[in-house]
C-alpha cells in the first residue's frame, strides 16, 4: 500500500513499485491501471489546491503501461 507515503515522496518510482506489487499479488492489470486513474485524479484535484508538487501521467503503449512524474 502507498498509505504510509507522503505526497512529497511520491514520484515515479514508487508508483511503479505500487503497480508491481498489486500485479505479484495477482490483482488484474484492469484492476491496478483503474487505481492508479482514481490516484491520478485524487492526485489532480490535490495539484490544483496546491498540495501535490508535480502531475501524474499514466501512459499505455503496446498492451503495457507505464507511470511518470511530471514537474
Amino acid at each position: 500500500a502507498m498509505g504510509a507515503v507522503k505526497i512529497e515522496q511520491v514520484d515515479a518510482q514508487t508508483l511503479e513499485q505500487y503497480r508491481n506489487r498489486r500485479l505479484r499479488a495477482k490483482a488484474a492489470p484492469a484492476t491496478v491501471w483503474k487505481e492508479l486513474k482514481v490516484l491520478r485524479q485524487a492526485w489532480k484535484w490535490g495539484q490544483e489546491r496546491g498540495c501535490c508538487p508535480a502531475r501524474l501521467k499514466l501512459v499505455f503503449r503496446n498492451g503495457s503501461y507505464s507511470v511518470r512524474v511530471i514537474s
